[in-house]
């Protein structure tokens, strides 16, 4: 029986490497819209826990100091929250062309299992009309 060979598994292959050349931007992406997020989180935490500790402090100064530190982790979310929009627009078109090279390797490996399928099929009816010719022969040697 012969073994398949499929005529465009070069060509299957660069494209399995630019999926995953997407699917590795996709994540560092990802990983950086979540790391945006959690830091927001942590500044949202923070100045929580920085106005509750200014409602028993009673040092005017100290108030003073909190309220500006409370004014600068604001300052410092809004600013993450512009990065992270800039960060969700960049992973949405990563998240396209890694969908688009996707579909490529997809479109390839679907027509790689229907030569498969043909290739066998073909093998099979080769092997059976080997087998029918061989038990005709042996047929007519017997007889």
């Amino acid at each position: 029986m012969k073994r398949f060979r499929f005529r465009l598994k070069k060509l299957l292959d660069i494209r399995r490497y630019e999926e995953r050349e997407w699917e590795i931007k996709l994540a560092k992406v990802t990983g950086a819209c979540i790391n945006l997020e959690n830091m927001i989180e942590n500044n949202y935490l923070e100045s929580r826990r920085s106005l509750r500790e200014r409602a028993v402090i009673t040092d005017l100064e100290w108030q003073r100091a909190l309220s500006r530190y409370q004014q600068r982790l604001e300052q410092d979310c809004g600013s993450l929250k512009k990065e992270l929009e800039h960060e969700l627009l960049a992973r949405t078109e990563v998240a396209q062309k890694y969908l688009a090279a996707s579909r490529k390797r997809k479109a390839l490996d679907k027509l790689e299992g229907k030569q498969e399928a043909v290739h066998f099929r073909q093998q099979k009816r080769e092997e059976v009309k080997a087998l029918d010719e061989m038990v005709l022969r042996k047929g007519r040697d017997n007889g």
